[in-house]
C-alpha cells in the first residue's frame, strides 16, 4: 500500500510539474510590461521549452481563385525559400559541365530533372528523378550524343512537359557533329515518351528536320500541343529559306500535335517544314535583312491567351546598348497563331519589341491567381520579375536576383509552377559545374477572417484561417504570418521555423493604412520583450497583447530548435481601416557570435510602405 501511495504521490508530483512548465512556456503581454513606450525593448521572463507543433508555408495557401489578384498584382511579390535551396553538384560525375536545366513535376508528385551535358553546344541530354527536389536519383542518359563522324547527332538544350493524362514528352536538339551549319538534313528535333512518370522512356523519334536550337512545348486548355524553337538559318542555304552568310539570323517556328504528341504537323523529308511564328527585324545585311527571335517559351495564361517570350539578339553591326533584348509576342488560344510569316517578314502583328533592354534567356509562368513572373539572365545574375495577368507589363525596376546577390549564376535557366503559391526555379552556377535549384513562395494580398482569437500562442483557434504571408530567403530560419479580425483587434499569428533560437530573434510587424501609407511599426521578442519602433502611426504598449510560446532551448547553439509562435493584437481603431498595408520581418542569429540578419518578402524596402502586400479585413 505504501508503494502503491509513493507511485501515486510522485506521478501526481510530476504532473504539476508538467503542467507548471507549460503555462511557463507562453509569455503574454502582462508577463513582460515594460515602463516606457519608447524605441527600447520592455522585460520579459525567459519562456521553458515546450513540445508543440509548427506549422510550415506549405501547410497554407493551398487554394487560389483565377485572376483574384489581377488588379494588384504590383503588390505581389517572390520570395525564395533558404531551406529549400540545393546546390546539385554530384548529379553527374562523368561530364564536365550541365547546362539548360529543365524541372518537370510529375503526375504522381515526383520530379524529373533533363540537363545538357559537356559542351554548351551539345552531347549528351540527362534526366534524373528526384521525391523531394534534393536527392536525385536514376540518373541516366536520355537522348545520348556521339561525335563519331559526321552523321553522329549532338543533343543540345532539352525541354519536357507532363501531359494532361500524366504522359512525359522530352525534346531535344540534334545536330550532326560535323555537319552542322552545312548540311540540314543532318539536323532536327527527336522525342522521346514516359508513361510511367520519367522511369522508362520510348524510343527516340523525329519529329523535325532542320537548324533547330532550345525547342519548348506547351499544351493548350484544347488538348493540342505546340512545340516552339529557334530556327537557326545555316550558312549555305538559299536567301529566301532564310541562309545568310554576314551573321546569325534567327527565327521562332512552331509544330502542333493534336492526338498528344504522337504525330506532328511537319514532314521530315521536308527541311524546315514548319510554320514562323515569330521574328524581329535587327539590322540590313549584305545578303538581305537579319531577324532574330530566339530561346522562345509559351505560356497559355488565365484568359487563353498565348503569350511567346523572345530573346532578341542584334548583330556584330547592330546597336551595342541592344545586344540581347526581350520581346514578347501574343495570339488567341482559340485560333492560335493564324498569321504564318515568310523568311523574310517581320512579325507577327502582335509583337512587342524589346520590351526589356540587356535581358535573355527568358522563361515564363503564370501563378492561377493572376500573376505572371518571368525569368532572365544579364551579366552573371539570374533575374525574376512580376507581371501582370496579361503578361504586357513587368516590373524590371523591382526586379529580384533569384538566388540573393551573392550568388553567381551562368545561363539559361527555367522555372516549373509546382503548387498554386509556389514554383520551383533552376539555373546553372558560376562555370557550370553545379546547378542550384530553389522554391519560390508567392506572397499578395490576403483577405483576414473574422475570428474569435484568444492571445495565448496556442494557434488551435486558428484552424480555419489558412491565407498566409512567408518570409525566409536569408537563412534557414522562417516564417509564416496569418492575420485575423474581430470588432476590436486585429490579430496576427507569426510561426517561426528555427533551428537555432537566440535571445536576439524577434518578429517585427509594419501594418498601416493603405489609403494614407502611414504605418506603426513594433516587435516581439522571443522571450516576450516588445519594443516600439518608429513609424507614421503612434501607439502604446499598453495597446497591444502578445503572447509567445518556445519549442526548444534559447541560445543553445549546439542543440537543433524546432521554432518559436509569437501571436499579437492591435486595436483596429489606431489604424481606422479595412485595408492594410504589411511587411512582416523576421530578424535572426544562428551562431552565439554572429550577426542577427534582417528578412522580410522579397525585395521590399522596410521604410517605403508604396508596394506592400494588402490585408483586406473581411
Amino acid at each position: 500500500m505504501k508503494k502503491l501511495l509513493f507511485s501515486l504521490l510522485l506521478m501526481l508530483t510530476v504532473c504539476v510539474i508538467l503542467c507548471a512548465c507549460k503555462e511557463q512556456a507562453v509569455t503574454t503581454t502582462e508577463d513582460a510590461q515594460q515602463d516606457t513606450v519608447s524605441d527600447t525593448e520592455s522585460g520579459g521572463e525567459q519562456n521553458v521549452p515546450t513540445e508543440f507543433t509548427i506549422a510550415s508555408i506549405y501547410d497554407y495557401n493551398l487554394e487560389s481563385e483565377t485572376d483574384s489578384h489581377k488588379d494588384d498584382w504590383k503588390r505581389s511579390h517572390i520570395e525564395l525559400s533558404y531551406r529549400d535551396r540545393t546546390v546539385v553538384d554530384s548529379i553527374t560525375t562523368t561530364e564536365t559541365a550541365v547546362w539548360y536545366p529543365r524541372i518537370k513535376k510529375c503526375a504522381n508528385g515526383e520530379y524529373i530533372l533533363l540537363f545538357m551535358a559537356r559542351y554548351s553546344t551539345g552531347n549528351h541530354i540527362y534526366v534524373s528523378r528526384s521525391k523531394d527536389l534534393k536527392t536525385w536519383y536514376g540518373t541516366e542518359k536520355l537522348f545520348e550524343g556521339s561525335a563519331a563522324s559526321s552523321t553522329s547527332p549532338l543533343y543540345a538544350s532539352a525541354d519536357a512537359i507532363v501531359l494532361e493524362n500524366g504522359d512525359i514528352i522530352a525534346a531535344a536538339g540534334f545536330r550532326g557533329y560535323k555537319s552542322y551549319r552545312t548540311d540540314v538534313k543532318t539536323d532536327g528535333i527527336r522525342i522521346r515518351r514516359s508513361t510511367d512518370n520519367g522511369a522508362t522512356w520510348s524510343a527516340p523519334q523525329t519529329v523535325y528536320i532542320g537548324g533547330v536550337w532550345e525547342p519548348s512545348l506547351l499544351q493548350l486548355e484544347s488538348g493540342e500541343i505546340q512545340m516552339f524553337w529557334t530556327n537557326t538559318h545555316i550558312e549555305g542555304l538559299p536567301k529566301e529559306q532564310g541562309g545568310r552568310t554576314d551573321d546569325n539570323s534567327t527565327g521562332t517556328a512552331m509544330l502542333r500535335s493534336f492526338d498528344n504528341g504522337y504525330t506532328w504537323s511537319s514532314d521530315i523529308n521536308v527541311p524546315y517544314d514548319a510554320q514562323i511564328v515569330a521574328q524581329q527585324f535587327t539590322k540590313k545585311g549584305s545578303d538581305g535583312n537579319y531577324y532574330s527571335g530566339q530561346m522562345p517559351v509559351a505560356w497559355q495564361l488565365n484568359n487563353g491567351t498565348i503569350v511567346l517570350a523572345l530573346e532578341v539578339r542584334y548583330g556584330k553591326d547592330g546597336d551595342s546598348n541592344k545586344t540581347f533584348n526581350m520581346s514578347f509576342a501574343y495570339s488567341d488560344g482559340t485560333n492560335s497563331w493564324p498569321q504564318k510569316l515568310g523568311a523574310d517578314e517581320n512579325g507577327p502583328t502582335t509583337l512587342k519589341e524589346n520590351v526589356l533592354k540587356k535581358a535573355a534567356g527568358p522563361y515564363i509562368r503564370q501563378f492561377e491567381s493572376g500573376e505572371t513572373v518571368l525569368t532572365y539572365h544579364w551579366g552573371g545574375d539570374w533575374f525574376m520579375l512580376m507581371g501582370n495577368h496579361t503578361a504586357t507589363e513587368f516590373l524590371n525596376d523591382k526586379r529580384m536576383e533569384s538566388f540573393g546577390p551573392n550568388v553567381n549564376t551562368d545561363m539559361w535557366g527555367s522555372t516549373e509552377l509546382i503548387g498554386s503559391h509556389t514554383l520551383v526555379g533552376t539555373v546553372p552556377s558560376k562555370g557550370n559545374d553545379s546547378i542550384y535549384i530553389g522554391k519560390y513562395i508567392l506572397n499578395h494580398t490576403i483577405s483576414a477572417k473574422k475570428s474569435e482569437i484568444k492571445v495565448d500562442a496556442d494557434l488551435s483557434d486558428w484552424n480555419q484561417i489558412t491565407d498566409a504571408f512567408f518570409v525566409g530567403s536569408e537563412s534557414q530560419a522562417q516564417m509564416s504570418v496569418r492575420v485575423a479580425h474581430d470588432d476590436n483587434n486585429i490579430y496576427f499569428a507569426a510561426e517561426v521555423l528555427d533551428y537555432f533560437i537566440a535571445s536576439d530573434d524577434k518578429v517585427n510587424l509594419l501594418v498601416g493604412n493603405s489609403s494614407t501609407g502611414k504605418y506603426l511599426s513594433f516587435s516581439v521578442s522571443v522571450d516576450g520583450k516588445i519594443s516600439i519602433n518608429k513609424g507614421g502611426i503612434k501607439i502604446a504598449k499598453e495597446d497591444i497583447t502578445s503572447a509567445v510560446a518556445i519549442n526548444g532551448t534559447v541560445d543553445n547553439f549546439k542543440d537543433r530548435d524546432k521554432g518559436y509562435v509569437i501571436e499579437v493584437a492591435i486595436p483596429k481603431s489606431i489604424l481606422n481601416t479595412d485595408s492594410l498595408i504589411f511587411c512582416p520581418v523576421l530578424y535572426n542569429k544562428d551562431k552565439e557570435d554572429g550577426k542577427l540578419e534582417s528578412d522580410c518578402i522579397g525585395n521590399i524596402s522596410m521604410t517605403d510602405s508604396s508596394n506592400w502586400p494588402l490585408i483586406k479585413l473581411k
